[in-house]
C-alpha cells in the first residue's frame, strides 16, 4: 500500500511528453529503433571514487546501473513495451571505479514490439572537458526524432500525410528556472504530481514496477556481458490473484 516513484525524471520533460504524444498518434509510424548516448566525466577526474555511486558495496553496478538506467527508462517509455532480449559488453578502460563495476557499457536490445535499441554510456571524459555528451534518436517507419536529452529543443521529421505541409519541425521549449530539484520548474512539477497522487491515493504514473522492469533489463545486460551471449530478460510476475 506504499506509494513509490523512482528517481527517473526524464519522461516528464516537456520535450519527452511531446515526443511520446507524437509517437502514440502514429506520426512516426511503426517503431523501428531507438538509440541513446550518455558520456560523463571520468571517475577520479571529477567524480570522487569514494562516493557510494562508485563502490561495489553500495551500488548495484557501474555506469549502466547508475546513469544508464535513466535512458533505459526513457526508451521504455517511448517504446511502450518491455525489452525482450539484450546483448551487452561492459568494461573498465579508465579503471578508477571500484572493481568489478564498469565505467563503460554498450547494450543492444530487442523490444517486444520488434524494434531495436542501443545504449552507449560511460564515465569517459577527462577533467576539464566541461561539455555535455547525451542524445536520443527515435526512428519509425514514417519519421524520426532527435533530442539532446534535457535540452529545450526537439527535432522531428514525419512523412505522415498530416504533416505534409511541414514535414520537419523544431519544437522549442521555454524552461522556467526554479530553486530546487533539476533547477527547473518541470522537475518541481514532477515531484508535485507525485505528492498529489499520494494525497489522492492514486497509483503514481511512474511507479516501483517501472523501476523493477528497468533493473531487470540491467540484470540481463550484466549477465550477457558475463557470458558473452544474448540473454532473454526474465521479468518478475506480479500477478497476486
Amino acid at each position: 500500500g506504499v506509494k513509490v516513484t523512482p528517481g527517473y525524471p526524464w519522461r516528464f520533460h516537456p520535450a519527452a511528453q511531446d515526443l511520446k504524444r507524437i509517437i502514440d498518434e502514429g506520426k512516426l509510424g511503426k517503431p523501428l529503433s531507438v538509440e541513446t548516448r550518455q558520456i560523463a566525466e571520468q571517475v577520479g577526474a571529477v567524480r570522487d571514487p569514494g562516493h557510494f555511486m562508485y563502490r561495489n558495496d553500495t551500488e548495484g553496478g557501474g555506469m549502466l546501473h547508475m546513469l544508464g538506467g535513466h535512458h533505459l527508462e526513457l526508451m521504455r517509455f517511448f517504446m511502450g513495451c518491455e525489452v525482450k532480449s539484450v546483448q551487452a559488453m561492459v568494461g573498465r578502460p579508465v579503471g578508477n571505479i571500484e572493481e568489478p563495476l564498469e565505467d563503460i557499457a554498450i547494450v543492444a536490445m530487442e523490444y517486444e514490439n520488434g524494434a531495436f535499441g542501443s545504449v552507449h554510456t560511460g564515465y569517459l571524459h577527462p577533467k576539464g572537458w566541461g561539455g555535455k555528451d547525451v542524445c536520443l534518436v527515435y526512428r519509425g517507419m514514417e519519421g524520426w526524432a532527435d533530442w539532446e536529452i534535457g535540452e529545450p529543443t526537439l527535432e522531428v521529421k514525419s512523412t505522415a500525410r498530416e504533416w505534409s505541409g511541414s514535414s520537419e519541425r523544431t519544437l522549442q521549449y521555454s524552461l522556467e528556472p526554479y530553486t530546487g530539484y533539476m533547477s527547473l520548474k518541470w522537475g518541481l512539477d514532477w515531484l508535485q504530481n507525485f505528492v498529489d497522487d499520494v494525497i489522492a491515493d492514486r497509483e503514481p504514473s511512474l511507479n516501483a514496477v517501472d523501476a523493477l522492469r528497468v533493473l531487470e533489463s540491467i540484470d540481463a545486460a550484466y549477465e550477457s556481458a558475463r557470458t558473452g551471449r544474448r540473454v532473454e530478460v526474465e521479468y518478475t510476475s506480479l500477478d497476486t490473484s
